[in-house]
């Protein structure tokens, strides 16, 4: 039963360490936070070397002008040693991580491949829509101007230009209706190539999902590295 309370204890503190934001603190503050949990000396003493030995925090409590403070941030002091011996430092996480990013790159490399090709795709059907759309337009400019100036009058065109200003209102709203955003054209080509690339997602077999993960998991570990 007393190594388990010990063992809580210890945890406790332990956390309480890992949350402080200071860079350090004093022995003797890090003593009265044990004392408070009834730790004795040979018990404190036992615990912040254990912390020293983890990594948790530094204590050197053989050094005359040190022993007084303990260090909350290891990886800071490391930092600087490093850098001010112009050692460069590698970290076994980062061996890790980079193992790891080599081990998916070349599945990601091919997804994205892929990926860039079918988007290219969807892109040109989506300006050709755009284009076709503009034509159309041209085609209707110059249907009714000639229907104004050489077949009728102004006065018989007119309300079928009303009807065709109506449609294009009708058309626009519809729009927003089934997409909940403004009709501009820049939505539009979106929604064009957005359909497209869907279809063409399917049609290809293009694992849209996965091709997302390992993007975030190449992006955070090229971060995490510092690589861009």
């Amino acid at each position: 039963m007393r190594n388990l309370l010990e063992r809580v204890y210890f945890s406790k503190i332990r956390k309480m360490i890992e949350q402080d934001t200071r860079h350090h603190m004093t022995f003797s503050e890090f003593e009265k936070w044990c004392k408070d949990f009834n730790l004795n000396d040979e018990q404190i003493s036992s615990f912040i070397k254990s912390l020293h030995n983890v990594g948790i925090c530094y204590h050197f409590h053989n050094h005359p002008e040190l022993k007084s403070v303990i260090f909350l941030k290891p990886e800071i002091i490391a930092e600087k040693l490093t850098n001010s011996l112009g050692v460069q430092s590698i970290k076994k996480s980062d061996m890790a991580q980079k193992a790891l990013l080599d081990s998916i790159l070349p599945k990601y490399e091919e997804l994205t491949l892929k990926k860039n090709e079918l988007d290219n795709a969807a892109d040109r059907r989506a300006s050709f829509w755009m284009k076709s759309i503009l034509g159309f337009l041209v085609v209707e400019f110059a249907i009714l101007g000639r229907m104004v100036w050489w077949e009728f009058n102004w006065d018989i065109v007119e309300p079928i230009s009303y009807f065709v200003t109506l449609a294009t209102v009708m058309g626009g709203y519809t729009f927003f209706v089934f997409t909940n955003k403004e009709y501009e054209y820049e939505e539009l080509r979106n929604k064009i190539k957005n359909r497209a690339l869907r279809k063409k997602y399917l049609a290809e077999g293009f694992n849209w999902k996965e091709w997302n993960e390992l993007h975030t998991q190449v992006t955070d570990l090229k971060r995490s590295l510092k690589l861009d």
